[in-house]
């Protein structure tokens, strides 16, 4: 899981490094590599692990993620993922939202 994260070298020092995303991120990273029963309730992934992690597509949708907490304006249709990230961080309902968006970054599934 970690091994993956430190592989998306374009993510590193930005927005989704802060300790509230990263830890939705790698919660998705473990959920993809080993589907965690509980989170299949929020998030059942449609791609396999190696389809999905090892993708073309997974860096760049998650930098795009990273550029909607840079800039939300420019991207409207995600105002549900930055404002699960603006204001109170640790609450139940902003974490599950925060991971279904970065598990729909890795499943290649962003609108």
């Amino acid at each position: 899981m970690i091994d993956y994260v430190l592989e998306l070298k374009d993510l590193h020092h930005g927005p989704l490094m802060k300790p509230y995303q990263m830890y939705s991120l790698m919660l998705a990273v473990t959920h993809f590599q080993s589907n965690v029963g509980p989170l299949l309730k929020i998030y059942k992934p449609k791609k396999s692990a190696k389809k999905a992690l090892g993708g073309p597509h997974a860096e760049g949708n998650l930098s795009m993620l990273a550029a909607v907490l840079e800039d939300p304006d420019s991207y409207p249709k995600y105002s549900e993922f930055f404002e699960a990230g603006s204001d109170k961080t640790n609450v139940s309902d902003q974490r599950a939202t925060r991971f279904t968006w970065c598990c729909r970054a890795l499943d290649d599934d962003l609108p």
